[in-house]
């Protein structure tokens, strides 16, 4: 049995390229977008960043070229591809990256409190208040699972 399915979270590295091409089934226009996801491991002196390619196709492509950019928090489901090509010399070049099947924004910087979020605490409610209802004394016995 084979598995490939990759599912990563991180921020768009530079606002990504997207190529039209006609489509010979249908005659339509088709999509083919790239960006790099950089993915953040570890926290202080030990944060890592790895950079990895992602490439989408048509629907998602179309969309992910309109509504996402530079910085935008993402995540994103695919699977895993290896391509090689020769270069202008001859040279054979072997990639890896994500097919992106399906993605999803998550929490902006601004939502995450700062550039990082991970490293920012989130700030207590201004009112005292954990946004729990208050179960007032004595009612106990009318609850089932107490």
């Amino acid at each position: 049995m084979y598995l490939n399915e990759v599912r990563l979270a991180g921020y768009v590295g530079k606002d990504p390229e997207t190529k039209v091409y006609d489509k010979k089934d249908d005659g339509g226009k088709g999509y083919i977008t790239t960006f790099s996801l950089a993915i953040d491991e570890g926290f202080g002196e030990r944060r890592k960043t790895t950079w990895v390619p992602c490439k989408c196709f048509d629907k998602e492509a179309f969309n992910f070229s309109k509504h996402a950019g530079k910085g935008s928090n993402i995540f994103v489901f695919g699977s895993f591809h290896t391509e090689s090509y020769a270069n202008k010399d001859g040279k054979k070049i072997t990639r890896r990256m994500i097919i992106v099947n399906r993605w999803m924004f998550c929490a902006t910087k601004k939502d995450s409190g700062g550039a990082s979020g991970a490293d920012t605490p989130s700030e207590a409610p201004k009112d005292g208040g954990d946004d729990f209802m208050q179960i007032p004394d004595g009612i106990d016995e009318e609850l089932p699972f107490v």
